[in-house]
């Protein structure tokens, strides 16, 4: 098994409908303009930028808090979203998790190496202490046999918090991930930790805490090295070489306006002298992804964080094997994140941390690695369609509840042309609260790891738009979507999307699957060679109305292909059109 380069060219539709190999470029439809029952469609021209590096050249990053003053509704927006919130100073008011003297322990914990680096493969259990100091949040690294060699350290900054809190602390000069994270929805700490190995060295047979100057050997793993180019805004890693070790600056904490707006000191240098001179000011220095991007430069840019890889500039100048865990110096508006930044990509025997068999994810923050999969991608779909992170959104970052972002394109008269909204009305499924994204965006990916209350979270969704059905669980022992509610949920499990009406085994709900597309398949046949057959014993005056009645057999039966689901978004639909169908051609037929 070996996960290897993202092997990833732009497909040929994708160049037509992103404009870069001579079409017009689409712009979607400005979010002032929306109403509360649509999504961004193509609506025109976008503004025409090669490269934000020439765009943009000249600016610097300014911070958030200077867009507060022109732009306060986006801002507070912004500023209640999970991506504000990506890196955050610690206050005691954000932080959710137990520090009241809780002890952790690991056994055969993660990353643990010996005094030379090399992975420790004994059974070794280690402890840590959480506690709290007034505002001051702590963990103590314990060594069992002298506490002499206990090293203490304070939690710095808090990383999200929607689904875990992860806790960096600073040591030496650099951040680094602490090995603790709590799983918000369990309310738990997670049981195996965060690579703990990390903050203790395996000596004479036992595990001593790692030291400052120990920690010094692990520049390659700190915050500045693998997270910050995310997390922070215009970060610019640095190597000392008087230290031989990496850190750098940046602008501020967190996603900020600007990781997707671009540098933004031009722009208030202009707004203030527009304002002065009592003009409009004219958009020249700035950019509004959903308006302003082709569909590849706007998804290549929220890929820049959504996606796991190496940086291919790599840590040269320190002579280490490993590779900055983020792209450097890509800008709204370029479209060359590929030239700077390796996917992972995956296809093998068995499943990996991070992929499953199929190349489908199976960890979280690389929705990127799914999309391009799919035909949303060569459709020009982006996620700017279904997600804002600083407009009024309905549910989490998403533009309008979920059943309806999909209904929005996915109807008769919608972008999609497809009558899967009509179909689907009325099921079984909808009827017991099923939605879309239940079988389409299933919860097959993780983010939140066990506890001692779950043993396994699913809580993020796939983004290839694909059904993962029974049969992806027979080839490559994938969780598929009919498991989210047809499979009785393990002792402490908590059920994601309805009680299970109807407890069934992987291959019952493979019989009942494929049985019922077989059996519409074969009516669609069926239907149509009756209504060839009706068709050619038209004749005389009554033509006509039995043209207007095969017309309807006809309707019948595009509207269950156009579907496209044979059957499944609502076989007791799909089955009455076609018998409906085949009624009426068969009364035309023997009528004449």
């Amino acid at each position: 098994m070996i996960i290897r380069p993202f092997a990833w060219q732009v497909p040929a539709a994708v160049l037509l409908t992103t404009g870069i190999i001579g079409m017009t470029p689409i712009a979607w439809s400005s979010e002032s303009a929306l109403s509360a029952g649509t999504l961004p469609v193509a609506s025109g021209k976008a503004q025409t930028i090669s490269s934000g590096q020439k765009y943009f050249e000249g600016a610097t990053y300014a911070g958030s808090e200077s867009c507060k003053s022109c732009h306060e509704k986006a801002y507070t927006s912004w500023k209640n979203s999970w991506h504000s919130k990506a890196n955050r100073p610690v206050t005691p008011e954000i932080m959710d998790s137990n520090f009241d003297n809780v002890e952790l322990k690991f056994t055969k914990p993660k990353k643990l190496m010996d005094v030379k680096g090399k992975a420790v493969k004994d059974k070794v259990t280690v402890s840590m202490r959480l506690h709290r100091e007034g505002d001051k949040f702590l963990f103590t690294i314990i060594d069992d046999k002298d506490p002499k060699n206990n090293q203490t350290h304070e939690v710095a900054f808090v990383r999200g918090g929607n689904w875990e809190q992860h806790y960096y602390a600073k040591v030496g000069d650099n951040l680094f991930p602490t090995p603790m994270r709590w799983v918000v929805a369990d309310k738990a700490w997670r049981k195996k930790g965060y690579n703990p190995g990390y903050w203790w060295v395996y000596k004479d047979g036992q595990a001593v805490p790692r030291t400052p100057d120990e920690f010094l050997s692990l520049n390659y793993r700190s915050v500045e090295v693998k997270c910050a180019g995310c997390h922070q805004l215009g970060y610019v890693p640095a190597y000392n070489e008087e230290t031989k070790l990496w850190n750098g600056t940046r602008v501020e904490y967190g996603v900020s306006c600007e990781h997707c707006h671009g540098p933004g000191s031009l722009h208030n240098e202009q707004a203030k002298k527009a304002e002065k001179d009592g003009v409009k000011l004219e958009k020249t220095t700035i950019i509004n992804p959903a308006t302003d991007l082709t569909s590849l430069q706007q998804i290549q840019l929220c890929a820049t964080c959504h996606i796991r890889g190496n940086n291919s500039a790599s840590l040269k100048k320190s002579g280490a094997k490993k590779s900055f865990g983020f792209q450097l110096g890509f800008l709204p508006g370029d479209q060359d994140l590929h030239d700077r930044f390796v996917p992972w990509t995956y296809f093998g025997e068995g499943k990996t941390k991070s992929f499953w068999p199929n190349n489908q994810n199976r960890k979280n923050r690389q929705q990127y690695l799914d999309l391009v999969q799919s035909k949303h991608f060569t459709e020009g779909i982006t996620c700017n369609t279904c997600h804002s992170t600083c407009s009024a959104t309905a549910d989490r970052d998403l533009r309008m509840k979920k059943e309806d972002i999909c209904n929005n394109c996915h109807n008769e008269n919608g972008m999609a042309k497809r009558p899967n909204m009509e179909m689907f009305t009325g099921s079984t499924m909808q009827m017991a609260g099923v939605t879309c994204v239940n079988c389409h965006m299933p919860l097959v990916v993780y983010g939140s790891a066990g506890t001692d209350k779950v043993k396994q979270h699913w809580d993020r969704r796939s983004h290839t738009f694909n059904s993962i059905n029974p049969e992806h669980k027979d080839r490559w022992g994938m969780r598929v979507a009919c498991d989210q509610c047809h499979v009785k949920p393990k002792e402490g499990e908590i059920p994601r999307v309805i009680k299970a009406y109807a407890v069934q085994t992987n291959e019952q709900s493979h019989q009942l699957l494929k049985g019922h597309q077989t059996t519409i398949r074969e009516k669609i046949t069926t239907a149509q060679e009756v209504i060839a057959a009706a068709e050619k014993t038209i004749k005389g005056s009554e033509a006509g109305a039995a043209q207007g009645k095969l017309a309807l057999a006809r309707q019948n039966v595009s509207f269950v292909v156009l579907d496209g689901s044979w059957g499944f978004h609502n076989f007791a639909k799909a089955n009455s059109l076609l018998d409906e169908a085949i009624s009426i051609a068969s009364a035309v037929k023997k009528a004449n």
